[in-house]
């Protein structure tokens, strides 16, 4: 009976403690570490991604923000119909030196990286769900405060 009020009372804390708020195509739970949203998450500039959005390219669906008093997290999901070549082309320029670069037959993945303070993860792969040969680019970036 005792573990029983234990266990109930906490789950009475991490509700009161915890906030979710769906607004459109998205939802934010609030906790007293930080926001965390998921869905279309539309605000996300090139400042937010630490690099340039490919030119053309659409918003595709997903996306996710996380932000804390330590750190903040970015991920988003672009599409294009350029072909993965030419996109992994444009990223190569953008980034610096501390860039590699791993290349397969289905696309490829770009990572960089500031002194374990931000990273970055480009993503670039033939969009499966599209018949009409579009590229996706996902960006995730990571920064430490």
């Amino acid at each position: 009976m005792i573990s029983a009020i234990v266990f109930m009372f906490g789950v009475w804390r991490v509700s009161r403690a915890v906030r979710a708020t769906h607004n459109g195509d998205s939802v934010t739970l609030s906790t007293p570490s930080g926001t965390i949203t998921a869905g279309n998450t539309g605000g996300v500039s090139e400042a937010d991604l630490g690099v340039p959005i490919y030119p053309g390219a659409t918003r595709s669906e997903g996306g996710m923000q996380v932000n804390s008093a330590n750190s903040s997290m970015v991920t988003v999901v672009y599409s294009t119909s350029d072909p993965v070549s030419k996109v992994v082309d444009f990223y190569k320029d953008k980034l610096g030196e501390n860039t590699s670069v791993i290349e397969s037959g289905n696309g490829a993945v770009i990572t960089s990286g500031k002194e374990n303070k931000e990273g970055l993860v480009i993503t670039v792969t033939p969009d499966t769900s599209a018949s009409d040969g579009h590229t996706k680019i996902g960006i995730m970036r990571t920064q430490s405060k």
